[in-house]
């Protein structure tokens, strides 16, 4: 059973939403709020494995929402659900730590498949995708273009982000516990100075540190 929470700050778009996901027995839905300070609440008694959130929230954005919810549920699959199909949006979820991207015009079937694959650890986003939005990004900015040195272990770790494994399986693949996985992630991320697993998987391709 995949526990999803729903965030948009238009009821009808939240109900409408809520009731098409409902009726896929494998999705149950665990809250449908329409504020970060309301989702916020039911993340804090809920267990998630999923959430759809809108980018534009009345008391902020779902990329705060995204930080809070990892804060709470460090697994959680985080799947930004927009009517902006422009680039900046897309860099922002990925900076936000989604895995996926799904448009408002799509249909519910498409929204459904998104949060099923993002239960399963999938990335929907695809490498030419995740490569072009960080040289967005890098055209933005200044950061330095130098190769972090990582360890061995955090070098097994980014190639089986790169692969689109979760934590678990990471712990499960490389024989280590899942909060070392945690940690040695973290370090990656740091290293990369990303903000999310898929754009230090997205800045290590465009460094030809990996080759997916």
């Amino acid at each position: 059973m995949i526990r999803l929470l729903i965030v948009d700050d238009h009821p009808v778009v939240a109900r409408g939403i809520g009731l098409a996901l409902s009726r896929y027995p494998e999705i149950r839905i665990v809250g449908v709020a329409a504020t970060i300070a309301e989702a916020t609440r039911i993340a804090a008694a809920e267990e998630l494995d999923v959430a759809l959130l809108d980018l534009g929230l009345p008391d902020g954005s779902g990329i705060d929402l995204a930080k809070r919810l990892r804060a709470v549920h460090p697994d959680v699959a985080i799947v930004i659900f927009s009517g902006d199909d422009s680039d900046l949006a897309l860099l922002a979820a990925v900076e936000a730590g989604s895995c996926g991207y799904v448009l408002k015009t799509e249909p519910v079937e498409a929204v459904a498949t998104a949060v099923e694959r993002a239960a399963a650890g999938e990335t929907l986003f695809s490498a030419e995708t995740l490569a072009h939005l960080f040289r967005l990004r890098q055209h933005r900015s200044a950061d330095a273009r130098e190769r972090p040195a990582l360890t061995a272990r955090e070098r097994e770790v980014l190639e089986l982000m790169a692969e689109g494994i979760d934590s678990k399986g990471m712990a499960s693949r490389l024989r280590i516990g899942l909060h070392t996985v945690r940690r040695h992630s973290q370090n990656v991320i740091e290293k990369l100075s990303c903000h999310s697993r898929l754009e230090a998987v997205a800045r290590a391709h465009d460094l030809g540190m990996i080759d997916r």
